[in-house]
């Protein structure tokens, strides 16, 4: 056991100090990650996008699983946070994947879903008020969009410009979500 523990010190290391806590779960213990933003779903998106250099990046409100305190922050919470080990990876997508992203991540929101996805680098209103045009299969993977619904993912920006839909834009995730189709994102 002393052999063992001396091999796993380095996650207890000092990291960084956290000046708020970063939320997962609302007042009821429900799962915020997985129907609006969170400044911990943020933290993860934005450390995403930062790392790679990514235009965009988001993180399933699934894969988030703790939440950080004020203070100290070691390697196992950072761990605790992202529990599945995931690898990062970082996708060429149209402006028009993009959209549909979004719009399938946001699909039963307000509901819970581990597939809502938290958010760097890009900006849109949610108009949860309309029923979702997102078409899915029996497993909920991504089918296409029911062109005849309005969208309730609207004004999409980066950067402050209206999302090109022609244009390529890096799109960064975990591999589960982008290169597995986890979460049922198969466009």
């Amino acid at each position: 056991i002393d052999g063992y523990n001396e091999e796993i010190v380095y996650l207890f290391d000092f990291i960084c100090v956290s000046e708020a806590e970063l939320v997962v779960y609302d007042t009821d213990s429900s799962r915020a990650v997985r129907k609006r933003e969170t400044n911990a779903g943020d933290f993860v998106a934005d450390a995403y996008r930062s790392v790679t250099g990514a235009d965009v990046a988001i993180a399933n409100g699934g894969g988030i699983r703790a939440e950080i305190e004020v203070g100290n922050v070691t390697r196992k919470m950072l761990m605790d946070v992202n529990a599945f080990n995931n690898d990062m990876c970082v996708l060429e997508v149209t402006g028009q994947q993009l959209i549909d992203v979004l719009e399938h991540g946001a699909r039963k929101c307000p509901e819970s879903s581990g597939s809502f996805f938290q958010v760097s680098g890009v900006t849109f209103e949610l108009h949860t008020y309309l029923e979702t045009p997102v078409v899915t299969d029996q497993l909920d993977n991504f089918i296409e969009i029911d062109e005849t619904k309005e969208r309730r993912v609207q004004n999409v920006l980066i950067d402050g410009k209206t999302v090109d839909l022609d244009e390529k834009y890096t799109l960064a995730g975990s591999a589960y979500v982008l290169l597995q189709g986890g979460d049922g994102l198969t466009m």
